[in-house]
């Protein structure tokens, strides 16, 4: 760092060397470059900043393994440009689509074989034929 002994002999020197009329003119010109040189550097920096946080918030495309491609492939889901992430989440939303849709026609069967069995059980007993009734012809019929 310059100390402030070191400033005043730069400031006689410009004295000397510009002369009072120029200093002035030539300071306020040294002080827009300084601003416009610090402008610059911010600039920089925050591009700099912009670019490194990018880099980060950017999630790693990992591609997917061949295990993951061949069961993906085999449920019949799409594979092309796709991370293993992606693949992974298709493959447990097809596989609970599949658990979900059997369970559904498991429990569409449940009921049916309940229904049915309720109506076996439920007949009541004058809608059975009798034995040895009368049929509508008049005749008599075993069962």
């Amino acid at each position: 760092m310059v100390g402030f002994d070191s400033l005043i002999l730069i400031g006689i020197v410009a004295l000397l060397l510009f002369g009072p009329d120029k200093l002035p003119q030539y300071l306020r010109e040294l002080g827009k470059i300084y601003a416009e040189i610090k402008k610059a550097q911010r600039e920089f920096e925050r591009e700099l900043n912009q670019q490194q946080n990018a880099l980060v918030s950017k999630p790693v495309r990992r591609p997917p393994s061949d295990k993951v491609l061949d069961i993906a492939r085999k449920m019949g889901i799409q594979t092309e440009n796709k991370t293993e992430d992606q693949l992974l989440s298709e493959i447990a939303a097809a596989v609970n689509s599949r658990e979900t849709a059997e369970a559904v026609q498991t429990h569409e069967a449940a009921e049916a074989v309940h229904s049915l069995e309720t109506a076996a059980t439920a007949t009541p007993q004058h809608a059975l034929p009798a034995e040895n009734s009368v049929c509508p012809q008049g005749d008599k019929k075993d069962i």
